[in-house]
């Protein structure tokens, strides 16, 4: 779901991409201002001009099903929970699909244009309005469960953690509320409307408002912990929902027609980076395997910085602004555009976890580009004592969005030797136990 589960922290587990290698693009029919969402070999995503959701292939960005809503899907990025996608639309409904097919199960009208996310969470879908209500709804029939309203537009999307559910308003307010019931359990003012979504980590509450403040509240009471103003004279409304992670606080301001990316601790809200980028962050940033992704406005650019140090380490150039946050899966980096596009940056190449075998190891190594690869590949053993199997070289080709499997030639010996897999540019390393035909992949 949007920044990832659902209490917005923007984390993902596994890999991330070092390269800014475009792998593919799908052309919509409109401005992709909504951010992503992957599970499994699926990728789902909305397009505002022709008002669709669309589900794709992730691998290779083909198009796998589509539906038409009654007007545009703007910042309401989807969410996706047991085979169920949902999302909001402006023509004031809550949407249920699936996942797989695409046939709609339920629409689920409010009062008012849904900008929000859905966030759900124990089978229950919670979804801001315009028409000042947070919305809590069955995720099986659509059904409203319960519903409370603010004295503004609610935008940002809802986070849920330990049976709270967290809302920002544009009453100024961030409110919490009881996950089961939507009584109100606290609220707290800020300087000016709420539209970046709440971030629950380390007992806290993270989020920006338009007062140019980031902002961190005590999870159970609403007490201010810490806040930190980031702006720039007039300029300086955040958009951008933070992502918190390993102590830090990772946040985009709007400093139209620049911007700026700053990193805090956590704790106790100190700088600990921020960069002055070419354009203004509406985007929220993603992180993962130690980098942070986020993207700007009127430079048209997704950045990749070192999570801990704030070095640049690539950029990537579309033909139009990112309101969309980046999603991390699957080795790669997925954001949309509006240029009418949605990127899948990330290697050509991946190499997974080397295996052991009754009589050899081996490793599936996936082609994540549109071109046939036939590169040359080796694997050798070195330490122990072997009388087979030392070393073995080939060639292999592994097609377009596919993956095969270097293996090696049947091993006998013993000891604890390391192997090397080579495939092409790519190369991973581990040590082993041999017993004769028996080889075991060392923790």
């Amino acid at each position: 779901m949007f920044h990832f589960d659902s209490s917005h922290t923007g984390i993902a587990p596994g890999s991330a991409p070092d390269t800014n290698n475009l792998l593919w693009n799908y052309t919509a029919g409109g401005q992709i201002l909504a951010s992503p969402a992957i599970v499994g070999d699926k990728l789902y995503a909305a397009s505002y001009d022709d008002h669709k959701i669309f589900c794709l292939n992730e691998s290779n960005g083909r198009l796998v099903w589509n539906y038409t809503t009654d007007a545009a899907i703007t910042y309401s990025s989807p969410a996706v929970s047991k085979n169920r996608v949902y999302i909001g639309s402006t023509d004031n409904h809550v949407y249920c699909f699936n996942a797989t097919s695409g046939v709609k199960y339920w629409s689920t009208p409010t009062g008012g244009m849904v900008y929000s996310s859905p966030t759900v969470v124990n089978n229950r879908v919670y979804i801001g309005s315009s028409d000042n209500k947070l919305y809590c709804l069955d995720g099986t029939t659509g059904d409203k469960l319960w519903n409370y309203t603010t004295s503004g537009f609610i935008w940002s999307s809802p986070a849920v953690a330990d049976d709270k559910v967290f809302i920002g308003s544009m009453d100024f307010k961030m409110y919490c509320l009881n996950a089961s019931t939507g009584a109100p359990l606290w609220n707290y003012t800020t300087g000016m409307i709420i539209y970046s979504s709440p971030v629950i980590a380390y007992g806290n509450v993270y989020f920006g408002s338009w007062d140019h403040n980031v902002y961190c509240l005590n999870e159970d009471t609403g007490a201010l912990v810490w806040k930190h103003d980031i702006g720039s004279g007039i300029m300086g409304a955040i958009f951008s929902t933070p992502a918190v992670t390993a102590g830090k606080v990772y946040i985009g301001v709007d400093w139209n027609p620049i911007g700026g990316f700053f990193c805090f601790n956590a704790t106790n809200g100190a700088v600990l980076w921020n960069k002055t980028l070419g354009g203004a962050v509406y985007a929220s940033p993603a992180v993962g395997d130690g980098k942070v992704y986020v993207g700007t406005c009127q430079d048209t650019t997704l950045y990749c910085f070192n999570m801990d140090t704030g070095a640049q380490l690539w950029t990537f150039k579309g033909n139009g602004y990112f309101a969309s946050s980046p999603a991390l899966s699957h080795d790669k980096v997925y954001i949309g555009c509006n240029d009418n596009h949605l990127y899948c940056i990330g290697p050509e190449l991946v190499m997974d976890d080397i295996i052991d075998g009754a009589f050899t190891v081996f490793a599936k190594v996936t082609n994540n580009g549109p071109r046939n690869l036939t590169l040359n590949y080796s694997i050798t053993f070195s330490g122990g004592f072997m009388l087979l199997g030392k070393q073995n070289t080939g060639k292999a080709t592994i097609l377009p969005y596919d993956y095969g499997y270097i293996r090696s030639s049947l091993i006998l010996g013993f000891g604890k030797p390391t192997i090397t897999f080579k495939y092409g540019p790519i190369q991973k390393t581990v040590n082993a136990q041999v017993f004769l035909f028996f080889v075991k992949i060392l923790p």
